[in-house]
């Protein structure tokens, strides 16, 4: 009875290993069809890492594709939060031109405006006072 078993076990050990084996052969694959396509390219081009397709790249990785790579100029970093963007930015050892969102710098801009509005109520409202308390000559 315990020969089944151990069949079981033994087949179950080669299915792991031939899986992960499988696994590993697709990103060696993968890593070779990638660097054969880099290699390939003579123009600049830009990378995007995109995490809502359901995969992010890790910012090592993608720093790493950025130094090996010099046709690569540009990375597109739209959907990542600020922690991403400084770990590329540390990995990095050449410049590559890191685009961002503009929903920071929107932001910013905002609050300038809040404020300038701010001001030139105030002064409205102080002036329309001062108008309306002052004797008529």
């Amino acid at each position: 009875m315990n020969a089944p078993q151990k069949t079981i076990m033994n087949a179950n050990l080669f299915s792991r290993l031939f899986d992960r084996l499988d696994r590993l052969r697709s990103r060696v694959v993968s890593r070779l069809a990638s660097d054969a396509v880099l290699e390939a390219l003579s123009f600049p081009i830009a990378l995007a890492a995109q995490p809502l397709v359901g995969y992010s790249i890790r910012p090592e990785l993608l720093a790493n594709v950025c130094n090996r790579y010099h046709q690569v100029v540009a990375v597109n970093l739209t959907g990542v939060n600020d922690g991403y963007f400084l770990r590329l930015k540390d990995a990095l050892r050449r410049d590559v031109g890191l685009y961002v969102p503009v929903a920071g710098a929107v932001y910013g801009l905002e609050i300038i405006v809040v404020l300038v509005q701010a001001y030139v109520f105030t002064l409205l409202s102080a002036l329309y006072i001062a108008g309306s308390l002052a004797q008529d000559h």
